[in-house]
């Protein structure tokens, strides 16, 4: 008989107190990085290496809420592989109570949709269609100009380093394409200043706005939206992490549809 790993209770994430900061998102890092393809977060590759990058993410925001700047110990591989399994097993009592009343499969999309679909799929052509919206140009409309005010680049760069970051950070490229190459790459893409800022958050302010967003409450950041989707760049004093580099193409596009005030505009 198998054992019955479900659990109600999220205290153990105080673990993570214990470890650096840095072994908590490199770890993250490489567990994504594996699951992805040159074009896709592969979800064969997930069940392959038993991590799911909604459950990465949830590490990622609880790596920064539960982060100790006096810890030393660095993350071992048996405390994450037993924390993500933890992560994965919760189960709120709402959905017991859901089962009881028939709503469960209601209440599980609801609540699962918000963290697994965003991520699926080809990411080129969620690029494209946003890239045809925002290049757009008539005699009455311009928006690569509208763009490039509001933002202070244009489309066709954003689009270029989602591109290469995704590909750069993804393990069948890292197999494929020699280290050389793939370094000369990333350190030429991630010298461009601008992108990255559009795309970055300071770790103390992650943990404000997450605070902001849930009131601190563990079990609605476990459901909810990750600060990541929009800013997967992850900074501090000397430090940038790209926990979930994958999340480049959600903030990215978050940026296109968030950000751009476009109505006011052509009104």
């Amino acid at each position: 008989m198998e054992e019955n790993l479900v659990h109600n209770d999220l205290e153990f994430l105080r673990v993570l107190k214990k470890y650096t900061l840095d072994s908590k998102l490199l770890a993250c890092q490489k567990y994504s990085s594996r699951i992805m393809t040159c074009s896709m977060v592969d979800m064969r590759k997930a069940i392959n290496e038993n991590i799911m990058p909604w459950e990465i993410e949830a590490f990622v925001a609880y790596s920064i809420v539960y982060d100790n700047e006096e810890a030393k110990e660095d993350l071992d591989s048996k405390t994450f592989d037993d924390t993500i399994t933890l992560v994965r097993n919760y189960w709120h009592s709402g959905l017991t109570a859901a089962e009881e009343s028939g709503e469960y499969p209601e209440i599980f999309m609801m609540i699962s949709a918000l963290q697994q679909f965003p991520v699926q799929g080809v990411f080129l052509q969620k690029l494209f269609r946003y890239h045809y919206f925002f290049t757009f140009q008539n005699n009455e409309l311009d928006m690569k100009k509208v763009f490039y005010e509001k933002m202070g680049v244009n489309c066709e760069r954003l689009e270029e380093f989602t591109f290469l970051v995704f590909l750069g950070f993804s393990k069948e490229a890292q197999d494929t394409i020699p280290e050389s190459a793939l370094q000369q790459m990333l350190m030429k893409v991630l010298s461009d200043t601008k992108v990255p800022s559009l795309l970055s958050i300071e770790k103390e302010t992650y943990k404000e706005q997450l605070s902001a967003l849930y009131k601190d409450d563990i079990i609605d950041q476990y459901y909810g939206l990750k600060i990541q989707y929009l800013y997967p760049f992850i900074s501090g004093k000397s430090f940038t992490y790209v926990p979930s580099p994958y999340l480049v193409v959600n903030a990215v596009t978050w940026i296109y549809t968030k950000k751009m005030d476009t109505k006011k505009r052509i009104d």
